[in-house]
């Protein structure tokens, strides 16, 4: 039995070894074919990928093309009015200009999003070709495969079951055997039993017990070949790959689409995944705002710019609601928060630009009155809580831009007053809160651009003063905040400042208690009719910090009590008629973070604790007289975060304590010389939040606490 079963087994091994020579071609033909169609494929998506750039690429210049020249145009006219403020013609000219930028860039802006529509359409449907092609190609090879083993497989069958009928033939052979000593032991009985006769009857007995011994050591002996035959061969079975004999043949494959991978099964059962390479576009994350979580507008690729919110996860990053169903988008702009209500600016493509509000939810998402009726839109601006009211300026088509307030309804949502009566706007800009009111600026045909303040009522909107007298415009404000933000009016201990012009002194800085008696000059900072143009306020510790221009027009940082004694340059960081341009963006425990010029290093991070000796480089970040630049800059914890040009890794996410040592990179997020760009920079419950490009995803929403590990893209919007 022995015999048999090593014969079977070398049968088996070699029917094993054939099928394995048989189908080395076969397999290799098929690897060699689906590697050749994940290099079409491969090749096809990497001219999707260059088409749908080019395609974005030729969009964007083509509304920078389209929008470029009503910029400069309005920036011209802009430069001309502010040259001389008192030329209503030249002021109407700028308004006329900002106007047609509008249209242009509305224009534009519909053009470029139908242009990247079309493009994402062109790729998907490339895509999809190239996804077919793929599927073809190795379904083919698979086809092809299974032709070329199937031979093979027959030949191993056909193997096995010769050496089953060898297996066979030896058992008969083992049967043969048995009866041959069966016969044998039993005609040894008889003719033992014949010659001894009578003689030895008596010793008959001995000679059957003889023979049942010799049958029964026989038939067990049969019975253990025959059965170690049996195991042999379904152990010899058990260990075969398989019948038809192997596993590890190609199996059907199971197509999955999931989020841009492909999944099938290959080779010995093993998953093969394909990852579906696509061009980079961005979401464009921008007007951030907390709101319990960080809301903000961006461009998922399907809905346009809508609203979105974040609590800081990927699956708590949602678009609120598409207020304008499909790609074009609502644009919504003007994010303010008032209680427990945002209010915003959005046209849903029906209505025009019109005020909403949202709670956070898409049922509590909706319009909050058609001011305008009609597509135009009453296009509210300047939006500003005072008191849990919200203040803006709209045009409801009759009155021109005037005064308004909402309480989030449609009822309680009413011009406060036509301070320019009839069509004609009063156009009033930068709306403050100040100690608990509102100051704005505005034109009533008579008095030119002056000092407002506003109770929510008619009889309470007056105008405070009109510092210069006539029709000319003495056009109060101080901008752009800490942030850029154009804050208009800056709240110190419930007096309003700001720049002004009476027309005597120039452009300087003012003071207001929202009394005529009360509004007065803080100090001529240049004498005569020059300006000292103060700009870029914040407020710290009970002082005004400042950029002003002092009599040779250096441009430095400035401070104030309120008093023209205590109005004083706090350092002249840059000797010289060119001044340091010194910029203050944030402060940290009555310590002002800044950017400025010193003449050597370029812009780079200053602090300042008011003092001239405390005014003082933290680092020159980018070594040499270029600057690194650092902007957008926030608080957090006792650290300021900021975005600076290194000159090495291109433009990233920076953090400093007030120390060199303590000024860093946080995160090289696109590594290498490119340049991240952080932007948007905002603090929601200790985490800052901003929009940055990973050079991968494109521009997306980030967050950081403060740390390389911390620093990570919150959602892959687009």
């Amino acid at each position: 039995m022995a015999s048999a079963e090593t014969d079977y087994q070398d049968a088996v091994d070699d029917a094993d070894a054939a099928w394995e020579t048989a189908t080395a071609t076969p397999r290799a033909t098929y690897d060699a074919a689906v590697a050749a169609a994940q290099d079409d494929y491969d090749a096809a998506v990497a001219v999707l990928d260059a088409d749908y750039a080019d395609a974005l690429e030729e969009a964007d210049d083509d509304y920078n093309t389209a929008v470029t020249p009503y910029q400069e145009a309005r920036d011209d006219a802009y430069d001309a009015w502010q040259l001389d403020l008192e030329n209503t013609a030249l002021e109407e000219a700028y308004n006329d200009a900002q106007d047609d930028l509008d249209d242009a860039i509305a224009t534009a802006t519909t053009a470029r999003d139908a242009a990247y529509a079309a493009a994402l359409a062109t790729y998907d449907a490339g895509l999809e070709d190239a996804n077919e092609d793929f599927d073809t190609a190795e379904d083919a090879a698979h086809d092809d495969y299974a032709d070329a083993t199937a031979d093979a497989d027959v030949n191993w069958a056909d193997a096995e079951s010769g050496a089953w009928t060898v297996y066979l033939e030896l058992m008969d052979d083992a049967d043969d055997d048995y009866i041959g000593a069966e016969t044998s032991a039993w005609t040894t009985y008889s003719t033992g039993a014949d010659a001894i006769g009578a003689l030895l009857e008596g010793d008959e007995a001995d000679i059957v017990d003889q023979f049942d011994s010799d049958v029964s050591t026989a038939l067990a002996a049969w019975q253990t070949d025959e059965f170690d035959a049996w195991d042999n061969y379904e152990t010899a079975m058990s260990t075969l790959p398989g019948s038809p004999p192997f596993d590890n043949r190609i199996n059907d494959r199971g197509a999955v689409q999931d989020g841009g991978v492909d999944e099938f099964v290959g080779l010995n059962g093993d998953p093969v995944a394909l990852v579906l390479q696509g061009a980079v576009a961005s979401s464009d994350p921008s007007s951030m705002v907390g709101f319990g979580r960080v809301f903000f507008t961006a461009n998922d690729g399907r809905s346009g710019t809508e609203l979105w919110a974040s609590d800081g996860s990927a699956n708590g990053t949602v678009l609120i609601k598409d207020i304008r169903q499909g790609a074009a988008g609502s644009n919504p702009v003007n994010l303010t928060v008032v209680g427990g209500i945002l209010f915003f600016v959005a046209d849903d493509g029906v209505r025009g630009e019109e005020l909403w509000k949202t709670d956070g939810t898409l049922a509590g998402t909706v319009l909050v009155k058609d001011i305008l009726q009609g597509q135009l839109g009453s296009s509210p601006e300047s939006l500003v809580n005072i008191n849990g009211t919200l203040f803006f300026t709209a045009n409801n088509g009759a009155n021109g831009r005037e005064l308004w307030k909402s309480d989030g309804t449609a009822a309680g949502t009413v011009m406060v007053r036509d301070i320019r009566q009839g069509a004609a706007s009063s156009n009033p800009g930068e709306l403050s809160n100040v100690g608990g009111g509102l100051f704005f600026n505005a034109d009533n045909g008579a008095n030119g651009y002056e000092l407002w303040k506003s109770n929510g009522t008619a009889a309470g909107t007056v105008m405070v003063k009109d510092i210069n007298s006539g029709a000319g415009n003495s056009t109060p404000r101080l901008f752009p905040g800490a942030t850029g933000s154009w804050v208009g009016f800056f709240d110190l201990n419930g007096v309003a400042f700001f720049a002004a012009n009476d027309g005597t002194n120039g452009r300087e800085l003012w003071k207001s208690d929202g009394t005529a008696a009360g509004t007065v000059m803080v100090k001529n900072i240049r004498a005569g009719a020059d300006s000292s143009d103060p700009t870029n306020g914040l407020v710290v510790a009970g002082l005004l910090y400042f950029t002003a221009q002092d009599a040779e027009g250096n441009e430095e940082l400035w401070k104030s009590d309120a008093t023209g004694a205590g109005t004083v340059m706090v350092a002249e960081i840059r000797a010289g008629i060119l001044g340091s341009g010194a910029r203050s963006q944030v402060q940290i425990n009555g310590t002002v973070f800044l950017s400025a010029n010193n003449g050597a290093t370029g812009a780079e991070m200053f602090k300042s604790d008011g003092t001239g000796a405390g005014t003082v480089l933290i680092r020159d970040i980018e070594q040499g007289a270029a600057g690194s630049v650092p902007n957008y800059m926030v608080a957090l914890n006792n650290s300021v975060v900021f975005s600076a040009f290194d000159g090495t890794n291109g433009e990233e996410l920076w953090i400093t304590n007030g120390t060199q040592v303590g000024t860093t990179l946080i995160k090289d997020i696109l590594p290498g010389f490119g340049s991240s760009a952080p932007q948007q920079l905002l603090n929601v419950g200790g985490v800052v939040y901003f929009a940055a490009n990973d050079g991968v995803t494109g521009r997306e929403l980030w967050k950081s606490n403060g740390t390389a590990a911390g620093t990570v893209m919150v959602r892959n919007i687009r």
